[in-house]
C-alpha cells in the first residue's frame, strides 16, 4: 500500500468510485430507457393528481408515509442489487 494511506480510506475511495458509477447507471437508465422515462412522466402526471386531491392532513400524511416507505426500499434495493451484480461480475471473472 502506499504510503501511510490506512484500509479504511481506501475502502472509502473506491466505495466512493462504485457509487459514483451507480449514480451515473441510475441516471443513464432513468434518462435514456424508453420505458422507465415513460413511467417517470406518468409518475410527475400522479403526483399532480395526488397534490388536487382533497385530502384530510392525516390522510395526506399516510398516504406520504407510504410512498416513502416505497421509494426507500426501492432505492435501498436497487443500490444493493448494483453491488451484487458487481460483486457476482467480479466472481465471474476470478473463475
Amino acid at each position: 500500500m502506499r504510503g501511510d494511506l490506512k484500509i479504511g480510506e481506501v475502502e472509502i475511495k473506491i466505495g466512493g468510485f462504485v457509487e459514483q458509477k451507480r449514480l451515473n447507471t441510475m441516471q443513464h437508465i432513468n434518462s435514456d430507457i424508453a420505458e422507465v422515462v415513460q413511467d417517470n412522466n406518468d409518475l410527475e402526471y400522479l403526483q399532480k393528481l395526488y397534490e388536487k386531491l382533497h385530502l384530510t392532513e392525516r390522510d395526506r400524511d399516510i398516504i406520504d408515509s407510504i410512498f416513502f416507505c416505497i421509494k426507500s426500499r426501492n432505492d435501498r434495493v436497487e443500490r444493493l442489487a448494483y453491488y451484487a451484480g458487481m460483486s457476482d461480475a467480479i466472481d465471474f471473472l476470478k473463475e
